[in-house]
């Protein structure tokens, strides 16, 4: 697997009945009546990095940078009216984001390495580097305009605008034997609308 993974996922779900100002809009039905919009982001992965001891090289890195960013929208114009006549009515937006994974760095993973004349200790002067960087941005707007009209005639109505973000950052260093240093850094940011 590659030292460095970058997942980006953005998902926007919009929905709009009737126009600012427009004509008359009805939307009736005899049962339940829904106007949804709902969006899923997901950006995760794995950043892996495992070391031949045998190289001459010291160090070991691994880069993990995962950004989603979802969206929804639900907009009730004005001159609106959406109803039932016999159910419940029910105006939401739903967004889920999701952001992460894992940054590891392996090194060292035997106290002798090689085999015949090719043996050979772990290597004391390992250094390495995890760094996993998660952002999440999450929306849920549901509007219904002052002149617009939601209503259920033996019903209930739900207007509702529901986000969740979940962000989770694993950075790792891992020197089995022996080694220098290892440094991790994990930054994990989410805005929620």
């Amino acid at each position: 697997s590659l030292p460095i993974s970058v997942q980006v996922s953005v998902v926007d779900a919009a929905v709009n009945v009737g126009e600012s100002g427009g004509s008359d809009v009805t939307i009736r039905g005899s049962g339940d009546v829904s106007i949804t919009a709902n969006a899923t982001a997901q950006a995760k992965g794995d950043a892996l990095f495992w070391w031949n001891p045998t190289s001459k090289k010291n160090y070991g890195f691994a880069v993990g940078v995962w950004v989603a960013d979802s969206s929804s929208t639900v907009n009730v114009n004005d001159n609106v009216t959406v109803g039932s006549t016999g159910g419940d009515v029910t105006v939401a937006t739903t967004s889920d984001t999701e952001a992460g994974g894992n940054a590891r760095v392996s090194q060292n993973l035997d106290s002798v390495v090689g085999e015949g004349d090719n043996k050979q200790p772990a290597n004391p002067n390992n250094m390495a580097l995890a760094v996993g960087v998660a952002v999440t941005n999450t929306k849920a707007h549901t509007t219904v305009a002052e002149s617009a009209k939601v209503i259920s005639d033996t019903g209930n109505v739900s207007i509702t605008a529901d986000g969740v973000e979940n962000t989770k950052v694993a950075p790792q260093t891992r020197s089995y034997e022996d080694g220098q240093v290892g440094l991790t850094v994990a930054v994990q940011d989410a805005t929620d609308d």
